[in-house]
């Protein structure tokens, strides 16, 4: 079968054929997210902090349940993985969030989003700040797929490294 090359990047699919996978693809991602946004307002993401009820007293199982950062892990303390510092406190989450100020600020020219209130990341309260009506589903899924790709990194970076002990 002959291979389809994709299109050249900001161009339309070739036939219908990619037309439709694109839409699926697309749907896929927004069905995704919110899968993931239950699950963050519903406390089911497993960080460090959550999973520190699971394991014993011991200090070494512990460090577990710090950030696995090389930035924060070379902190005195490192500190908890608790949804606050994956999401917006660590070194990965902040320089994120500043990009995506960047983009958000070409998207909606104007626009401050306030990226340190945990209200508007984690939460998405529209009383504290919202996007232009026009902009508001685009709004959701960049900032749910931002989260979910905070989380996954925090989730690899967990499975990868051995944690230091906290004391």
């Amino acid at each position: 079968s002959p291979q389809l090359a994709p299109p050249p990047q900001g161009q339309p699919p070739h036939n219908a054929n990619e037309r439709y996978l694109a839409v699926q693809l697309q749907r896929a991602y927004r069905v995704l997210s919110k899968v993931f946004g239950w699950r963050l307002l519903h406390a089911g993401t497993k960080v460090g902090a959550r999973r520190m009820f699971a394991v014993s007293r011991d200090p070494a199982a512990l460090a577990a349940c710090a950030c696995q950062h090389q930035m924060c892990q070379q902190q005195p303390v490192p500190p908890l993985s608790t949804i606050s510092h994956v999401f917006l406190e660590c070194p990965v989450a902040a320089a994120a969030w500043q990009w995506m100020r960047g983009v958000w600020q070409r998207v909606q020219p104007g626009a401050i989003l306030p990226i340190a209130d945990s209200r508007v990341i984690l939460l998405d309260d529209s009383r504290v700040w919202a996007p232009a009506a026009d902009k508001s589903s685009m709004w959701t899924l960049m900032r749910l797929l931002l989260l979910e790709s905070l989380y996954d990194a925090a989730v690899i970076r967990h499975h990868q490294q051995q944690p230091q002990p906290l004391m």
